[in-house]
């Protein structure tokens, strides 16, 4: 059955006719990808905004005295940066990496079998580490969007203070 799969009679052009489809494959499969997520990039980001925006205006006044405009501004451009511009390219890179990763343990399992026996502690480990970073990023995100509060606060306010 193999021998008829791959016969050792063929000749350049068919390994390149196959090399051909399987980058046109490739490509069609990148095109659906992008497509795929960027639609529901641009479904996230109209749901944010719908929700911050209802989240905002119906807020009671007591929240607009005790938070700065400077923070208001913050959430919004900076969750709309997020999803606008990160969300798509990190979605993307993580269904490349998960793939690759499979597709490399897939690849090592076969030729190693013992190899499928440390999997699971590797994966231990690496989800001990992804908590560890999952903590402290939140935590520098919290500092950054601190931080950067007044900076809006203050273009806001010089904003209001400009004569028309």
């Amino acid at each position: 059955m193999v021998a008829l799969l791959w016969p050792h009679s063929r000749d350049q052009t068919w390994y390149f006719l196959v090399y051909t489809f399987l980058c046109l494959g490739c490509i069609v499969v990148l095109l659906v990808r992008a497509l795929f997520s960027y639609t529901l990039a641009i479904k996230a980001a109209r749901n944010l905004h719908s929700s911050l925006l209802k989240g905002v205006l119906g807020a009671p006044m007591s929240f607009f005295h005790t938070t700065p405009t400077g923070r208001i501004m913050n959430r919004f451009s900076q969750d709309t940066y997020t999803v606008d511009e990160r969300l798509c390219d990190t979605l993307s890179s993580f269904t490349m990496q998960t793939l690759q990763v499979v597709s490399t343990i897939a690849a090592i399992g076969y030729a190693t079998p013992y190899f499928l026996v440390v999997v699971p502690f590797i994966l231990i480990f690496y989800r001990i580490i992804q908590n560890y970073y999952i903590t402290s990023s939140r935590e520098l995100k919290r500092l950054d969007n601190v931080a950067r509060s007044p900076i809006y606060s203050h273009f806001t306010e010089s904003m209001n203070g400009m004569s028309p």
